[in-house]
């Protein structure tokens, strides 16, 4: 969880989000389903990553990155779908240090 934990302060501050108000959780999602996010009207955000791919350093930062471009879209009032999605996405991703092949293809999910 420590390098979760770093990964997720390194991309609040680059989308300007309270790490303190984000709780990240493995969980036995459905089939298909890698993560899942609830946004609280207190301001909390909660973040469901599947189980199944909790050893997967990569994959869990890359589902960190795409929900905390929902989050900052839907904090904006932005279609959380679309081109400025895939755009924003993408920045983020590169902020990861993210492959472009790899972040092309989760920020056009």
């Amino acid at each position: 969880m420590e390098g979760i934990s770093a990964t997720l302060l390194s991309l609040c501050l680059a989308v300007n989000v309270s790490c303190n108000n984000i709780e990240v959780s493995f969980d036995d999602l459905e089939r298909n389903v890698e993560s899942e996010i609830i946004l609280y009207n207190s301001g909390r955000i909660a973040i469901f990553v599947d189980d199944d791919i909790r050893l997967e350093s990569s994959r869990v930062k890359e589902v960190l990155v795409y929900e905390l471009t929902r989050v900052d879209m839907h904090r904006n009032s932005e279609n959380i779908k679309g081109s400025r999605f895939k755009s924003r996405c993408m920045k983020l991703a590169k902020k990861a240090d993210i492959g472009l092949l790899s972040s092309y293809d989760l920020c056009s999910s």
